[in-house]
C-alpha cells in the first residue's frame, strides 16, 4: 500500500458575493476558518471526507487586496475554480489536491488579454489552537524556484524525540510570462500570464532532521514529470498544461474515493427535500465520520502529546474505524498500529492505579470522556494486535488495563454519570453530552445492549436539551452534533429530527457539513466484530415518520460491506441489497428489530425485503 501523506495542509476559501464596485480592499484567504476545504491524501481511499481542518497547519496563503467574484466547487472532481478580481486585473484560480502526488496544486491564469498583477502573501499563524496551549514560529525562505517553509512549536510538550516538533513545506513556483519576484514570504506577479504552485508538506519529528531537501525533490519531480512530457521549452502555457495533466491524472484517484452517495427523500415536507439535497452535496463515499470536537485530522505522524492523551486515543480509534470499514490490513499494519502503539506507551505511563476504582485517567471537566476514550482505544488496540498477530507480549497488559477501567454508572437522578470517579462531583448544568462518546462516536455495545444505561443516556439528553433551552442555545455547535448523534444511536427519531429542523438557520454555514453524519446515522448504523467476522447492521434506525419514501445507494458500512441500494415507501416495504468483499456473517435489523442472519461470501449480494404486516 502506498504511503499516506502524514501532514495535510487544508486550504479554505473565504468568499463574498458583493459586487466589485462596492467591494472594500481585503484578502482572499487560502487558509483560515471559511467554508470549503481541500485535503491532500495519497490514497484512493481517504480516511475522511474532504471537509476537515488540520490541527498542525503551519502557514496560510492569501491574495491581498483581492476578492472572489465567482466561486465554484466541483464535488465530482475535487476541484475549486474561482474568478479573482483586484483593482488591476481579473484572473482565474483553480485548486485541487493531487492524491497521487501528495501535493496541493494551484493555478492562476490571466483572463483573456489582461495579465495578472497580484501579490501572493504567506502568513504564519501565531497560535495553533487555544486549547492545545502551543504556538508556532515559522520561517519563510525564498529560493530561486520557490519558497521553503519551516515551522516549529514554541512550546513543545513532553519528551522532544517522541513528539511532533513542527513541519516543513516547499512551494514550487512556475510562471509563464511577465515578471516574477519571490521574497521570503511573498510572491509578486507583474504582467504574468500564468502561475503554477505545487506545494508539498511533511511533519517533523525532530528539528534536527529537516525534510526540505526531500520535499524539494518531490515537488521538482512532480513538475518536471509533466512539463517535460507534455510541453516544449518554448511553450507559453507550461503551467496550465502541467496543471491539467496532473488534474486529469488525479481524477480517477478522487473518483475512487469520493463518489457521492445518492439519497432521495420523497415527502410532502420541503425541509426533507432540502435535507436530501444537502446530504448529497456534502457526503463523500470515503468514510465520513462526525466532526467530533474537530479532532479527525489525517496526521499519522502527528504523535500524541501527553497534554491531551484523550484526543490521541480518539484519533487512534478513528483510524482503526477506517479499518473496520475497509478491512484493509496493510493500512492497519503500516499506519494505524504504529500510531496506536505510540499512544499506548504514553497511556501506560500516564494512568494511575488506585485501590478504589482501578485506573485514574487524566481528569478534566468531564472525565467520563477520558474513560470512554480509553475503553475504546484499548479495546481497538487489543483487536488490532490480534488481527495482525503483533505485540502479543503486551496484549495481556492491555487487557489488564482495560479490565481496571471504571465502569459506567448511573447517578441518583437516573442520569448517565458524567464523572465516574468517586472524588469528583457530578454536574447537572451541562449543555453538551461529551460523556456519551460511546453513543455519538461508535455505538458501544456496553451502552446499547444495557437497558438501564440506555435509559440513563436518554435522561442525559433530556437534561442537556432543557439546559440548552434555558440558556437559549440554538444552531449547529459541538453540543448539537453530540446530541443529534446520540439520539440517533438510541433510535430516537423525533429528537434527532427536531434537532435537524431547529438547526435550519445554520444549514448554509460551514457547520452544515455536520448534518452528514447525523443523517447517515438516522439511515444506517453498523457494528463490526473482527474476532467473529460478524457485522450487525441496523437499517432505518432513526428515521422520522415523515420520511415515508426514500432511496439510498452506494452506502459503505463497517465489515467491508456496501449497501448497493436501499428503498422504502409508504406501503411499509423496505428493500435492501447488500454486497460483501469478504466472508462475513451479517445480522440485519430494521428499525431496531432483528430480521435475519446471512452468511456472505466475497463479491456476492443479498437482498432483504421487509413488508409491514
Amino acid at each position: 500500500m502506498k504511503s499516506i501523506l502524514s501532514h495535510i495542509i487544508s486550504f479554505l476559501l473565504i468568499f463574498t458575493a458583493a459586487s466589485a464596485a462596492t467591494m472594500p480592499k481585503q484578502e482572499v484567504n487560502f487558509s483560515g476558518n471559511g467554508k470549503t476545504v481541500v485535503e491532500s491524501s495519497k490514497t484512493a481511499k481517504p480516511l475522511l471526507s474532504v471537509y476537515h481542518k488540520s490541527l498542525f497547519q503551519m502557514f496560510e496563503i492569501s491574495l491581498p487586496e483581492s476578492h472572489i467574484e465567482a466561486f465554484k466547487s466541483d464535488v465530482s472532481t475535487g476541484e475549486m475554480a474561482n474568478t479573482i478580481l483586484n483593482s488591476k486585473c481579473r484572473f482565474e484560480q483553480r485548486i485541487f489536491s493531487s492524491r497521487s502526488d501528495d501535493a496541493l496544486v494551484i493555478l492562476l491564469t490571466s483572463d483573456g488579454d489582461q495579465p495578472i498583477n497580484q501579490k501572493i502573501k504567506f502568513h504564519a499563524p501565531t497560535n495553533r489552537g487555544k486549547k492545545q496551549d502551543f504556538s508556532t514560529r515559522t520561517q519563510f525562505t525564498a529560493v530561486a524556484d520557490g519558497i521553503e517553509i519551516h515551522s516549529a512549536f514554541n512550546k513543545p510538550v513532553a519528551d522532544g524525540d517522541k513528539n511532533l516538533y513542527g513541519s516543513e513545506s516547499f512551494v514550487k513556483v512556475v510562471a509563464d510570462g511577465g515578471k516574477l519576484v519571490i521574497s521570503n514570504d511573498e510572491i509578486t506577479l507583474t504582467k504574468c500570464n500564468q502561475l503554477l504552485l505545487v506545494i508539498t508538506s511533511k511533519p517533523l519529528l525532530s528539528l534536527a532532521n529537516p525534510a526540505l531537501e526531500e520535499l524539494r525533490k518531490n515537488a521538482d519531480s512532480i513538475v518536471s514529470g509533466v512539463t517535460e512530457a507534455t510541453t516544449s521549452k518554448k511553450s507559453k502555457n507550461k503551467s496550465s498544461v502541467a496543471y491539467n495533466t496532473l488534474f486529469k491524472r488525479n481524477i480517477p484517484f478522487h473518483n475512487a474515493a469520493c463518489k457521492t452517495v445518492s439519497l432521495t427523500l420523497k415527502t410532502g415536507n420541503s425541509i426533507d427535500t432540502e435535507i436530501g439535497n444537502l446530504y448529497n452535496s456534502l457526503y463523500y463515499k470515503g468514510i465520513c465520520y462526525g466532526n467530533i470536537q474537530n479532532i479527525e485530522q489525517d496526521n499519522f505522524s502527528a504523535l500524541p502529546k501527553l497534554s491531551n492523551l484523550t484526543k490521541a486515543q480518539i484519533q487512534s480509534s478513528f483510524y482503526f474505524d477506517y479499518y473496520l470499514y475497509t478491512l484493509d490490513t496493510d493500512f492497519l499494519r503500516d499506519k494505524v498500529l504504529p500510531y496506536m502503539m505510540t499512544t499506548y506507551d504514553a497511556l501506560e505511563k500516564t494512568l494511575k492505579a488506585t485501590d478504589d476504582f482501578g485506573f485514574y485517567v487524566i481528569a478534566k471537566d468531564c472525565p467520563t470522556i477520558d474513560v470512554t476514550a480509553s475503553i475504546f482505544f484499548l479495546r481497538d488496540l487489543v483487536t488490532a494486535c490480534n488481527v495482525l498477530m503483533e505485540h502479543q507480549e503486551k496484549v495481556a497488559r492491555m487487557q489488564e488495563m482495560l479490565a481496571k477501567m471504571p465502569p459506567f454508572k448511573i447517578d441518583i437522578n437516573e442520569d448517565f454519570r458524567r464523572n465516574l470517579y468517586g472524588d469528583i462531583a457530578n454536574k447537572t448544568d451541562y449543555t453538551e453530552v461529551s460523556h456519551l462518546l460511546g453513543l455519538f462516536y461508535r455505538n458501544d455495545p456496553i451502552i446499547t445492549r444495557n437497558y438501564d444505561i440506555r435509559e440513563a443516556c436518554r435522561t442525559s439528553i433530556e437534561t442537556c436539551l432543557a439546559n440548552r433551552k434555558q440558556q437559549n442555545l440554538k444552531g449547529i455547535d459541538m453540543g448539537f452534533l453530540q446530541l443529534a448523534l446520540s439520539s440517533a444511536a438510541l433510535g430516537d427519531s423525533k429528537t434527532t429530527y427536531r434537532l435537524l429542523c431547529d438547526a435550519r438557520q445554520d444549514w448554509d454555514k460551514a457547520g452544515s457539513r455536520e448534518l452528514v453524519p447525523i443523517i447517515k446515522k438516522m439511515l444506517v448504523q453498523s457494528y463490526y466484530s473482527p474476532e467473529s467476522s460478524r457485522t450487525y447492521l441496523n437499517i432505518l434506525p432513526a428515521t422520522p415518520d415523515d420520511w415515508t419514501n426514500g432511496e439510498l445507494t452506494g452506502m459503505p458500512v463497517r465489515g467491508g460491506l456496501t449497501i448497493q441500494e436501499l428503498t422504502w415507501d409508504e406501503s411499509g416495504e423496505i428493500k435492501a441489497t447488500i454486497e460483501s468483499r469478504t466472508d462475513m456473517k451479517l445480522d440485519v435489523y430494521v428499525r431496531g428489530h432483528f430480521i435475519k442472519q446471512f452468511d456472505l461470501t466475497p463479491g456476492t449480494t443479498e437482498t432483504i425485503t421487509v413488508r409491514k404486516k
